[in-house]
């Protein structure tokens, strides 16, 4: 029986989204990086740990999700990850609209807007691949990494 093939976290945007995170959150709590607006509506190092954490477990998650036969817990880890990375930047938006309009802030609302919808996404994507993962359990066929860089062979 062909193995599921669920959509991998393990490709560089992942890898490199949560490595940002990770990296800004531990610059914001080290005080090297400050965001003016999100300092005016919340404590910065809440923010910054939320990024650092995110990162952290979002990292991770997507190591064990490639490591394990059932992959189901380090998706779980990935969702958790992506919801907190998902608040923190509609946050950052937020305060960035709040501070500085539509004018100057223009840049930075858009691109966090989209990691914020990038997240969305594969939250979403995340809910389909644990639905078709415990269907494909109960049927008793194994998981597979589906790799973005590569296309799935379905001449087996």
């Amino acid at each position: 029986m062909k193995p599921l093939q669920l959509t991998s976290s393990t490709h560089a945007f992942a890898y490199g989204v949560y490595g940002k995170a990770a990296g800004f959150g531990a610059l914001m709590l080290a005080g090297a990086v400050s965001v003016k607006a999100a300092a005016a509506l919340v404590f910065l190092p809440v923010i910054g740990a939320a990024f650092l954490l995110a990162g952290l477990v979002g990292l991770y998650a997507i190591r064990v999700s490639s490591k394990s036969p059932n992959p189901d817990s380090g998706l779980r880890l990935e969702r958790v990850a992506l919801w907190v990375l998902m608040i923190v930047n509609l946050f950052l938006s937020v305060s960035l609209l709040i501070a500085y309009g539509l004018g100057s802030g223009l840049f930075a609302q858009v691109y966090v807007l989209g990691v914020a919808a990038s997240c969305a996404g594969r939250i979403r994507q995340i809910r389909h691949d644990r639905a078709r993962l415990r269907a494909a359990l109960d049927q008793g066929r194994p998981a597979d990494d589906a790799t973005l860089a590569e296309p799935p062979n379905d001449n087996n």
